[in-house]
């Protein structure tokens, strides 16, 4: 860089001679600076203002314009039994309600079990000794759990769960509680076993008790058999098909997992890899921090291991000896990759050697290019992996889609990959077999239920042999409570009268023609429920009022806005101003220019007018002109009002507003009792208030769409002060260059001129 050295001829500043002769030029730059800071701080102002008037436009203001937005209405009950709320749809009047029954869903409390049973406990503790199925079905959907003898209680608890069941085992209480998750009767739940085996295990697990579920489930697969001859073998195929595939499916995850640990290793190796590069391109000094800190680890883990190993020498409880080892044995494998660790950064740092050393640099780069080499085939690995992982996903979606499709699908996919199956084969038997089983334990149970409810209905009339026989089939079916102690609850519907007609839902919740009834309790014999609708007429009050409080607090803005005091001499801080300045002294500035950025705005001005003059409208309601005073909404007039509040409107006899509280509340009165006058006048203020802002927010060369100032316009002149301000940062530039070349000139000049004075003067001897 060029040294300057001005005025040593001359004795003059010629720097501060410069700085005053482009002065001029920088007052004009700084003067464009303070045009485009103050056009920010009116965008700002107005990004922030166009927010809250596009809120009211689109908010309350459109929602009033619609007569359909007025129709509120609410219901009461005269009973706790029933809740009831009404949409707008509802009909005015007086209509009575009977509760006959609630929905509920589904319960299997299963009986105590004697032992002391876990979560950990296995299917063999039941008497599971081979595969054993249980037949699942919730909300008419079927399927199945093969209880393997090593199966935990958990596990089983888990499979109901998937299957669409709450269930659980309570330890403390010893029994199984399972239950549907949604009330209703459609929506109860079949637990039975497959065969015998299944319902032996049941019974031995406390769950067995035979419901209309249960034989409904029973019946239909007996009724789906009978009809179809096909049917048991297309569920064996199917199943049978799906084995096949899941084990294909498991196949790629597995391979999948594999090749993503091998993913998860290649990049903790570029990790650390990384971490050596960074380790060698550090100072001696942080180097030597690092190793000193590689070395204390080594050294606290040894100092642990000896602790242990002493501590395990000194203890005779076998158990306690068992679980010190687990923890040396972990130590020593700390120890060793700690030990490894700390060997491996010593020799980096030696092969570096000092970064004041003679071959620093090449040995550093050497091994920088090293282990980026190392990291390069690493990531290209990880890439050909992350590959293969991809293409294995989209196989196993494929299988999955598969598995959901048809027979012929399936078969279709395993014969274009060559995958074995075979109808003919043990393995397809053995599942046909489990079919087989179901259908003959289906006849046998709903044999013994239609004899035991023929025996049932009998009554006293039934022989001794005849009870005995129905206490054996009670027992049989787990009907009989002390021989499992489960106790079933099964799912019901709700049903209800309303106005004589009946009414039935799978949950306590009815929709009927604008009312929502919630079913609480059960009303008695001849009690009957009072439900009442009528015009919810605070509700459209508040409606109402809730616009005028956002109305007023936006007029209130925009008139403080448009009236803000002047900021005076104030202007925009330039930043050699602002660097003479505290923080609290320059926000204190910045707040009196944006107070007063809208200050006798006339796009603001316009706006304002607008509202005001649509809110002063009338309109004809049959026959008869309405304005808002007619409704007794007015503003306080010019001396009551606060400053900037004079356009703000109060609603008489509002209990919130202290100005009009005493007086006759109009509003509420009119809709409660002329709610069509009051309707069509409000709907058309608001519609006429709507259309007006929506066509001053209407998008045109100047603004945006849904904006009620010139943005793009601003947009457009907050540009061009960019690029002027750019323009005389290069003017500027090139003044100074040219002055400093003038004085340049001028003091070489001088310098010639003296040194031709020094020379005749030692000629002349002066």
């Amino acid at each position: 860089m060029a040294i300057k050295l001005s005025g040593m001829i001359s004795g003059l500043d010629t720097d501060a001679m410069i700085d005053e002769l482009v002065s001029a030029y920088s007052t004009k730059k700084d003067n464009i600076f303070r045009e485009q800071k103050t056009l920010s701080y009116k965008q700002d102002a107005w990004k922030t203002l166009n927010t809250k008037i596009y809120s009211l436009f689109s908010g309350s203001l459109s929602n009033l314009r619609f007569s359909s937005n007025y129709q509120k209405k609410a219901a009461s009950a005269s009973s706790a039994k029933a809740t009831v709320k009404a949409d707008s749809s509802a009909v005015n009047g007086v209509q009575s309600l009977k509760i006959t029954s609630l929905a509920r869903s589904g319960y299997l409390t299963g009986g105590k079990l004697n032992g002391s049973y876990t979560g950990s406990s296995k299917m063999s503790e039941f008497g599971v000794t081979s595969d054993t199925r249980i037949n699942v079905s919730v909300n008419g959907k079927n399927s199945y759990i093969d209880v393997t003898a090593d199966m935990s209680v958990d596990q089983f608890t888990t499979r109901l769960k998937e299957a669409g069941l709450n269930a659980s085992f309570d330890s403390t209480n010893q029994r199984f509680f399972i239950s549907s998750k949604d009330s209703g009767a459609s929506n109860d739940f079949s637990l039975s076993g497959n065969s015998e085996q299944g319902n032996n295990l049941l019974r031995n697990m406390g769950i067995y008790n035979v419901s209309t579920a249960d034989i409904n489930a029973y019946k239909n697969y007996i009724s789906a058999v009978d009809g179809n001859s096909n049917y048991m073998s297309d569920l064996a195929k199917d199943e049978y098909l799906n084995s096949i595939l899941s084990s294909i499916k498991n196949s790629y995850s597995a391979e999948n997992s594999t090749k993503q640990s091998a993913v998860k290793e290649n990049t903790s190796k570029i990790k650390e890899y990384n971490k050596e590069i960074s380790f060698a391109k550090s100072s001696d000094k942080d180097r030597e921090k690092t190793l000193d800190s590689l070395s204390k680890n080594v050294n606290t883990i040894s100092e642990k291991l000896a602790a242990k190993n002493e501590a395990i020498s000194n203890e005779t409880d076998e158990e306690k000896k068992a679980s010190l080892q687990k923890e040396i044995d972990a130590l020593e494998a700390q120890f060793v990759e700690a030990n490894e660790n700390l060997n491996r950064y010593r020799d980096i740092d030696s092969r570096i050697g000092s970064t004041e050393g003679e071959s620093y640099k090449e040995n550093l780069e050497a091994f920088e290019a090293e282990n980026k080499g190392y990291i390069s085939d690493l990531e290209e690995k990880n890439t050909a992996i992350n590959e293969e992982i991809k293409a294995n996903k989209e196989i196993i979606s494929e299988i999955e889609k598969t598995m959901s499709g048809s027979i012929q699908d399936k078969e279709n996919y395993l014969n274009n990959g060559s995958y074995d199956y075979d109808y003919n084969s043990a393995e397809y038997e053995k599942v046909y077999q489990k079919y087989v089983d179901k259908y003959n334990t289906a006849v046998s149970v709903v044999e013994d239920y239609d004899k035991y409810q023929a025996l049932n209905s009998l009554g006293d009339a039934a022989t001794d042999a005849q009870k005995a026989e129905l206490a054996a089939l009670s027992t049989k079916l787990g009907l009989d409570s002390s021989s499992t102690g489960a106790v079933r609850i099964e799912g019901s519907d709700a049903k209800i009268y309303l106005n004589g007609a009946e009414f039935t839902s799978n949950t306590n919740n009815f929709s009927i023609n604008g009312l929502t009834i919630t079913a609480n309790a059960l009303t008695d014999e001849d009690e009957e429920i009072t439900i009442t609708t009528n015009t919810d007429v605070d509700a459209i009050y508040d409606m109402v009022k809730s616009f005028f409080s956002e109305y007023n607090s936006l007029i209130n803005e925009m008139d403080s806005l448009y009236n803000a005091a002047s900021a005076g001499d104030y202007k925009p801080l330039t930043e050699d101003e602002e660097s003479e300045m505290s923080d609290k002294q320059i926000e204190k500035w910045e707040t009196k220019l944006t107070d007063a950025a809208l200050r006798k705005d006339g796009t603001l001005s316009s706006v304002i007018s607008l509202m005001k003059t649509a809110m002063t409208q009338g309109f004809v309601v049959n026959g008869k002109t309405y304005s808002l005073s007619s409704f007794g909404i007015k503003t306080l007039g010019y001396f009551q009002a606060a400053e900037n509040e004079k356009g703000a409107y109060h609603i008489d006899g509002d209990t919130d507003d202290s100005a009009v509280s005493g007086k006759t509340d109009k509003l509420r009165a009119a809709i409660a009792n002329d709610p069509e006058t009051f309707v069509s006048f409000f709907s058309q203020l608001t519609s006429n208030l709507y259309s007006k802002l929506n066509s001053k927010m209407a998008s045109s060369s100047l603004s945006s769409a849904y904006t009620v100032y010139n943005d793009k316009y601003m947009t457009k002149q907050y540009g061009e002060y960019t690029k002027s301000l750019k323009n005389w940062d290069t003017k500027i530039e090139s003044m100074r260059e040219k002055y400093e070349k003038q004085f340049a000139s001028m003091e070489k000049a001088l310098s010639t001129l003296t040194n031709q004075q020094s020379q005749l003067s030692s000629l002349l001897g002066v």
